[in-house]
């Protein structure tokens, strides 16, 4: 294929690398940012990389301008699309995949010190350019794009057949829900970026923002290694501590949840025998004994060191209590595992192995036997690759796609749960109610009861288990409540089987069919109509059907309500759902659910 040129660009020179290098922009840490004004991305754990792709030659530079071309031979087949667009710089992530199709710095670690990885090596640790933006596109600079243009530009490569992925990024949503998606598949964090953002090389900026949320562990300590000014000290696995210092503590320095943080009065403490106090090494109880799961530096300042410094020495031993001996701690003086503290941290790999952690302080009082680790996240439910099934080296396909499609069914429940009760209806319930206290008192104070079931109902857990008997009885006090405002215009008809009632169904499935039956199908039309719920075994399955003789709509303009039912529907446990849609423009709209029954209460 021939160069290939994309909209909004015009050829030109890329810089060279050796003597102009790009400096990848840096995103602030921050609190998740919120608005329209945002996208978002997932955090990946990889080497963050500048990709320079002319025809027949890749070159990779790190983002300390380090040349790492050599240590990753398989992303020489990146230079195959400045084949296909002409020359081009990426910035991204080099990232090696786990056992669940994630990307880890466990079989990254492999490969990030060998300058010449031999066969075996590339086999068992290949790696993935994950491309986040796109700086030069067939040699002309996107830099002065805002994001959303480059991200669009980015989405026009085709990598089909390469070692590269283009990960998803969400707009029009809600960083929360993508951070909770993240989290719940074992991801660090998740980036916003806003949509006008330039890309400003070397720089900070607050236009991109790193969500990283940290969580706290209490450990017991089981030895301690001599260092420099511990909590500035580099680690040397990398593992746990990433600059992050340990905080919250007071002037007399205790922490907000009294964990020791200083000697008496502050002054100074000796240092244990032995040296300064630079590193403690921890673990947690197991079944086979104190499991070692870090070694942590940060935090680890003057008052943390004076706090420490004399039971260090009253509680020294010769041999090391840890289960399984810690690797590469040259130096270290071990300890009885009597002393518990807690520490902060980023995340726990599937090795048992802490990240970027730091130490919070001391838990006086607190017994080694209380201590419990996490259960450490593998993969989200329904989630594992099915390259994994295979016995094959996972790809990155099916956990971005599994990514992709937990944050849709998650942008689905949040619309769900902001439908609950929508602001048009609240207004219009409550002036209908207002209107019958002079006229007809008990009138009103019936649909006031309605009202308060009806909102008691749609405020409880969306995750909760509901059946089909009470979503039809949510529904009919929402009915209700539209009767007494359109009086006559609004009919309803209902035939349910009363064995389906407890038939099991996504928390507010049938008041959002019934809702947009009514705003969509009768509301608009002064003569109103009928809204008809029917639901009756057949052929093994519940069929629910929710139909209006109203306005219809265009079949390819569902409203959200529709929308939102068939992801929720598609993400429930068990055999599937069927949603069946059938309207057209002034000819009504009939929804049908089809929800398979449980063995022994079969339908005709």
């Amino acid at each position: 294929m021939g160069p290939v040129t994309l909209i909004g660009v015009e050829p030109c020179n890329v810089p060279d690398p050796s003597t102009h290098p790009i400096r990848p922009m840096l995103a602030t840490e921050g609190a998740m940012p919120a608005g329209s004004a945002w996208a978002f991305e997932f955090f990946w754990d990889g080497v963050r990389a500048i990709a320079y792709l002319r025809p027949g030659r890749a070159q990779l530079v790190s983002g300390s301008e380090r040349t790492i071309t050599r240590s990753y031979p398989e992303l020489a087949a990146l230079s195959a699309l400045a084949d296909a667009y002409g020359p081009l710089v990426l910035d991204g992530k080099i990232v090696a995949l786990d056992q669940f199709g994630r990307p880890s710095v466990l079989p990254l670690r492999q490969r990030m010190n060998s300058t010449s990885p031999s066969a075996a090596l590339l086999r068992r640790a290949p790696v993935h350019f994950y491309a986040a933006d796109v700086l030069y596109v067939h040699g002309q600079s996107t830099m002065e794009l805002p994001y959303q243009q480059r991200r669009e530009l980015l989405g026009e490569l085709d990598i089909t057949g390469l070692p590269a992925a283009l990960p998803p990024y969400f707009l029009d949503t809600d960083g929360q829900t993508v951070l909770h998606a993240a989290e719940r598949h074992g991801l660090a964090g998740v980036v916003a970026k806003r949509l006008d953002s330039r890309y400003q090389p070397g720089r900070r900026s607050r236009a991109w923002v790193e969500t990283l949320p940290r969580h706290t562990q209490r450990v017991v300590i089981g030895g301690w290694q001599s260092g420099g000014r511990g909590g500035s000290e580099r680690l040397g696995a990398g593992r746990t501590g990433a600059g992050q210092k340990g905080a919250g503590r007071d002037g007399a320095g205790r922490d907000g949840a009294g964990r020791d943080g200083a000697g008496r009065n502050g002054a100074e403490a000796p240092e244990p025998e032995g040296g300064r106090l630079g590193a403690l090494l921890v673990g947690v109880p197991g079944s086979a004994g104190l499991r070692y799961v870090g070694r942590i530096t940060v935090g680890l300042d003057g008052r943390a060191r004076r706090a420490l410094a004399g039971r260090l020495d009253e509680l020294a031993r010769s041999d090391c209590p840890f289960t399984e001996p810690p690797e590469d701690v040259r130096g270290a003086r071990w300890l009885s595992p009597k002393l518990v503290g807690e520490i902060s941290y980023r995340r726990w790999e599937t090795d048992g192995q802490l990240r970027h952690a730091s130490w919070v302080g001391l838990c006086p009082g607190a017994h080694p036997a209380s201590v419990r680790g996490p259960v450490v996240l593998t993969t989200a439910p329904g989630a594992l690759p099915p390259a994994l099934l295979a016995d094959r080296p996972p790809t990155p396909v099916a956990e971005l796609t599994a990514l992709d499609e937990a944050v849709r069914l998650a942008q689905a429940e949040v619309r769900a749960l902001r439908a609950q009760i929508s602001p048009h209806f609240v207004y219009n319930a409550l002036t209908t109610i207002a209107s019958y206290v002079r006229t007809d008192p008990s009138r009103a104070r019936e649909l006031l009861l309605e009202f308060a079931e009806y909102t008691r109902y749609s405020f409880r857990a969306g995750g909760e288990a509901t059946t089909l008997g009470a979503e039809l009885a949510n529904a009919e006090r929402y009915l209700a409540l539209e009767r007494a405002r359109f009086g006559d215009r609004l009919r309803v008809k209902r035939d349910v089987a009363a064995e389906l009632r407890d038939v099991a169904l996504p928390f507010l499935t049938v008041q959002s069919l019934v809702e947009n039956a009514v705003r969509h199908g009768i509301e608009g039309t002064p003569r109103g109509g009928t809204v008809t719920i029917t639901a009756v075994p057949m052929g093994g399955e519940c069929v629910l059907t929710v139909a209006d003789d109203g306005l219809g709509m265009d079949p390819a303009r569902l409203t959200d309500a529709v929308a939102d039912v068939r992801e929720r529907l598609r993400a429930t446990p068990g055999p599937a759902a069927a949603l069946e849609v059938d309207t057209a423009p002034e000819s009504g709209t009939t929804i049908t659910l089809r929800v398979p029954m449980p063995p022994g209460r079969l339908g005709p």
